[in-house]
């Protein structure tokens, strides 16, 4: 999906609460990071944004500690 232009669209159209994670280094994610982010907020303003330092596109890897407990901290908000 990083290099759909409909990505956005599609978490417009999400019933559930939805998150976006990227590592700053992603070399998937062509152009500006910061372009796609503002794009996915146009269309979802409630969107959870996480974005990793020192990871690329294998965030959940290269940033796993941050990654889980990112995702777990959004889980454990959407329940509350």
């Amino acid at each position: 999906m990083s290099l759909l232009p409909i990505m956005a669209e599609n978490f417009g159209k999400m019933p559930c609460a939805a998150q976006l994670i990227y590592g700053r280094e992603d070399q998937v994610a062509k152009g500006s990071l910061e372009a796609r982010i503002e794009q996915c907020r146009a269309a979802r303003p409630d969107l959870r944004v996480d974005v990793f330092d020192n990871s690329g596109h294998w965030a959940m890897f290269e940033a796993a500690d941050e990654v889980n407990e990112a995702v777990l901290a959004f889980h454990l908000a959407a329940v509350k």
